[in-house]
């Protein structure tokens, strides 16, 4: 994030606190959900809030969101499972991509990661989200037909650029893979976008998504042909 986002200041948090209720399933046996509910209760309360916000949490949606019984997360098991806070309508979710010509869904043979997307199942499909999903559930057609909550909100919103990251984290070197470095790299876009609003006299962009779906989109290349199963290689995922 600093090294697209520079010279605009940076604030990291990291918080403790008890673990959400948590619902085991197949899937997700152990409970590893974070104590997220702690860190926007922190941020909200502060005087001044931050324009641009970027986290790369994610738990399974139904384990860690309302109360239901283990039998409605054993029923999940056998659906697409949805990822929180990537499911919440007031955020924007970012997805990953790789290579440039062309630009596909980001995947790594060697560590079995793909970036995803979904329906969530807890909140219903904004409105300013209709004219895009509709449109894309409509060229579905029956495929994937019960495996997901079509009136859902759906994500990822935008995706950026996530393979293969240079990264150095306390003094070594690594190259990583995932949402966790597309997802500050469109903050820290964003970030300088603002930046160039407020020097000029004008607001910040705000909350993306409703201009994203108005019309934003036009400044971002359109991954629907490109992404899904027919060009990501095999991958065991156990």
């Amino acid at each position: 994030m600093l090294g697209i986002g520079y010279p605009t200041p940076l604030v990291t948090y990291s918080t403790g606190g008890t673990p959400p209720p948590f619902m085991p399933d197949a899937f997700t046996p152990t409970d590893t959900n974070e104590p997220f509910l702690t860190w926007p209760t922190a941020v909200l309360a502060q005087d001044e809030l931050p324009q641009v916000i970027s986290t790369s949490y994610g738990d399974i949606e139904y384990t860690s969101g309302k109360c239901f019984s283990n039998e409605l997360g054993n029923e999940h098991a056998h659906e697409f499972l949805t990822v929180f806070p990537e499911s919440c309508p007031y955020g924007t979710s970012v997805g990953a991509t790789r290579d440039l010509d062309p630009e596909i869904v980001a995947y790594n043979v060697q560590n079995n990661f793909v970036s995803g997307g979904g329906f969530s199942r807890y909140f219903p499909r904004p409105a300013y989200q209709d004219a895009a999903v509709q449109a894309y559930i409509s060229g579905l057609g029956s495929r994937h037909a019960g495996l997901y909550n079509a009136g859902g909100r759906g994500y990822p919103d935008v995706a950026v650029q996530g393979y293969r990251y240079a990264t150095v984290w306390n003094g070594s070197k690594y190259l990583v893979d995932g949402i966790s470095a597309a997802a500050p790299t469109m903050a820290a876009i964003v970030a300088l976008v603002n930046d160039a609003l407020l020097t000029d006299g004008k607001p910040p962009l705000g909350f993306l998504n409703p201009w994203l779906y108005a019309g934003g989109w036009r400044a971002f290349r359109d991954m629907s042909e490109r992404a899904g199963a027919n060009i990501v290689p095999d991958i065991s995922v156990t």
